[in-house]
């Protein structure tokens, strides 16, 4: 399962919100429905595989993987169109093209796209005129060395529903990889 370190990496990414109310816990179904439609799209843009995905009432966790070679001219092109929902040809010169290949292994620049797109969305979601970061710090990325390590995270993850006492299984968690 796992790959060598020159053949791409594995990553354990997450962070968590900032304390909203005392107590509260700012991200319910709608918000962790969203921030994985979010998540998903932008996965288009960048040549990154999602493992293992957890989101919790204040926090997430992710597994993924980061190829070693960025995007092709063509699988640049189709991934923009995608994400766009563009109807006109693109050059595989054009400038944008060139970004989003110059980007497409980069996790950082992922991660950024992903918790922006998602912090405007939830401070516009607000009944009220919410401003600020919604994220405690930049996210927190541990890389993933040894195949015991990589399947210690994915159990992590994954099991983070039940050690919150939310569920007795993790099939039954649905803003999880495994409980969908």
């Amino acid at each position: 399962m796992y790959k060598p370190r020159n053949e791409g990496v594995y990553l354990h990414a997450y962070n968590h919100t900032v304390a909203m109310n005392y107590g509260e816990l700012p991200l319910n179904d709608t918000e962790k429905e969203a921030f994985q439609r979010i998540l998903e799209r932008h996965l288009l843009n960048y040549n990154i595989d999602l493992i293992s995905l957890v989101i919790m009432g204040n926090q997430f966790h992710m597994l993924i993987y980061c190829h070693p070679d960025k995007l092709t001219p063509k699988q640049a092109v189709k991934a923009y169109k995608k994400f766009h929902n563009a109807k006109k040809e693109l050059n595989e010169t054009d400038w944008r093209i060139r970004d989003l290949i110059k980007h497409s292994n980069n996790f950082s620049e992922f991660m950024r796209e992903v918790q922006m797109t998602f912090s405007k969305w939830f401070n516009k979601s607000r009944p009220y005129k919410r401003q600020g970061a919604l994220w405690q710090d930049r996210f927190q990325c541990q890389l993933i060395q040894s195949d015991v390590y990589l399947w210690s995270c994915l159990q992590y993850i994954e099991m983070n529903p039940v050690r919150a006492k939310i569920c007795h299984d993790p099939t039954e968690y649905k803003h999880s990889t495994f409980g969908r």
